[in-house]
């Protein structure tokens, strides 16, 4: 008897261990979530905006978010305090880039106007990522690329596609959070993105409609690729969809918002 209760007595402290454990790496992974996040938006696509559930800071202008400029200082002595990026805003009208960044605890947005003619070819856009890079304390060279990327966007005003690899996938409230009403993506679905976070677990990315988040990798597989169909691939894909069977209005919204961003794009050029 005295042999049981002591098995009892540390299986119950081996349980309440493991939960502790449990909750500290939980609360952990908030924490990372918490100082990791950088995304990006875009606002001004008021097509989409209307029909992707963007958030209230996307769809205001740049004047609204960001807070007055700062005045470029002595490069050596502000990246010495490492000012941390926090998330990028693209603005269609008028072109520009707003940037959030962090020093010393201290949260700004600084509002980056951008010329049309940066944006002409990718010689101009890499020129023009070099110099923001050179005259903003914020940013860091390492930074370059990506503002270059986000140059790309602007020029083509489109959000990024992703497709849905090699089966279907659960979708999350938040990163790390499970939905409540589960909804999958079928394998092949086309999506567009509208925020990409970066968490203790990997990226996740967040659909332009449904307010859905998904992560791009689940045990090292990408499940999420970056891709750049044509319009019939995108026209297709929801012909299948709705063949198949009966999607959900969140899904094929999705989809439809795939092929409505191709279709203006091609009409632009």
């Amino acid at each position: 008897m005295e042999e049981e209760k002591r098995a009892r007595k540390e299986r119950k402290k081996e349980e309440k261990r493991l939960q502790k454990k449990r909750e500290k790496e939980e609360k952990q992974r908030t924490e990372v979530h918490k100082k990791e996040h950088v995304t990006f938006e875009d606002s001004e696509e008021r097509s989409l905006a209307q029909a992707s559930s963007f958030s209230s800071r996307a769809s205001r202008d740049p004047q609204d978010v960001a807070a007055p400029a700062s005045r470029p200082g002595s490069q050596s002595q502000l990246k010495t305090g490492r000012p941390r990026i926090r998330r990028f805003l693209l603005n269609f009208d008028p072109l520009g880039l707003t940037v959030v960044w962090e020093k010393n605890g201290l949260r700004q947005a600084t509002a980056l106007r951008v010329d049309p003619d940066n944006l002409r070819d990718v010689s101009s856009r890499r020129s023009f990522a070099k110099r923001l890079v050179k005259k903003w304390d914020f940013l860091q060279e390492h930074h370059r690329a990506q503002v270059e990327a986000l140059l790309q966007r602007l020029a083509q005003r489109v959000l990024p596609i992703y497709r849905i690899e090699p089966q279907a996938l659960g979708t999350w409230e938040a990163p790390g959070r499970p939905a409540k009403e589960p909804l999958f993506l079928p394998p092949g679905l086309l999506f567009l993105a509208v925020e990409r976070t970066r968490c203790a677990d990997g990226w996740w990315l967040r659909l332009a409609s449904g307010k859905r988040w998904v992560p791009e990798k689940i045990k090292d597989h990408v499940v999420c690729i970056s891709c750049n169909p044509s319009i019939s691939e995108a026209t297709e894909s929801l012909r299948s969809l709705r063949l198949d069977k009966k999607p959900s209005s969140v899904v094929e919204r999705n989809v439809r918002l795939v092929c409505s961003q191709l279709s203006k794009s091609a009409a632009l050029r």
